[in-house]
């Protein structure tokens, strides 16, 4: 595997391809490993390409649909508030503003029968799945930024109106004003790199050197199968 050559070669190997056993393509990674500065084996990961582009994709609805719910879950407790139920009402308020917070361990525990109760128990099941959301998000967040982190190159995920998705460590060092939901023409001018980005999105990918504030990059655009959306690695 190429991944492989290369990181037995004592650099960090990174390609985009087919893989032939899950017949998908997948994004490879491939590291050295030493052991008294000698070369002993190599760790390789991969993951499918698609998972990546889904992954962002689902964060955005997934928060979008947690903030439906908690304006949802507002208003009832504003129409109920309006019954007379102060005390109860007054701890969901509470708890309401403990979660804006950040605090999602949050609990109200209540013996009540009637519609407070019903509430309270409603508001205590949808904090435990929201939780558990919010956990799967920060787990797959997790996986693929360790993932981009570990690479030594600039590297962007870019949907085809040019929106910036996703950035590492590397790409914010070189681009001070870059941010997600920016247009990449925002913060990169040259009209060589917009040249090839057009050329990725007919041809799903371009490469070649390019000079971006005034360094030297060797710029490659792959377009994600089954998306709309440009992975950009410049070494």
């Amino acid at each position: 595997k190429p991944e492989i050559d290369i990181a037995l070669q004592g650099e960090k190997g990174f390609f985009i391809r087919k893989s032939e056993i899950y017949k998908d393509n997948m994004i490879f990674l491939a590291a050295p490993l030493y052991e008294n500065e000698n070369i002993i084996g190599v760790l390789r990961i991969g993951v499918k390409a698609k998972k990546v582009n889904d992954f962002i994709m689902s964060l955005n609805k997934k928060i979008l649909v947690i903030i439906l719910i908690l304006i949802l879950f507002s208003s009832i407790v504003s129409l109920i508030l309006s019954r007379s139920f102060t005390l109860p009402i007054r701890d969901l308020t509470r708890a309401f503003k403990r979660i804006s917070s950040g605090d999602i361990d949050i609990r109200i525990f209540s013996e009540r029968k009637d519609e407070i109760g019903e509430l309270t128990r409603n508001f205590n099941l949808m904090v435990i799945n929201l939780k558990k959301s919010l956990d799967e998000i920060e787990r797959e967040k997790s996986l693929i930024e360790s993932l981009f982190k570990s690479l030594p190159d600039l590297v962007l995920l870019i949907n085809k109106r040019g929106e910036v998705l996703y950035f590492n460590e590397k790409a914010k060092e070189n681009f001070q004003n870059i941010e997600r939901g920016k247009f990449y023409y925002e913060f990169i001018k040259e009209p060589e790199f917009l040249n090839k980005f057009e050329k990725a999105l007919e041809i799903e990918e371009s490469e070649g050197e390019i000079k971006l504030n005034h360094k030297i990059f060797y710029l490659k655009i792959k377009k994600i199968p089954e998306t709309e959306n440009l992975l950009l690695v410049l070494t």
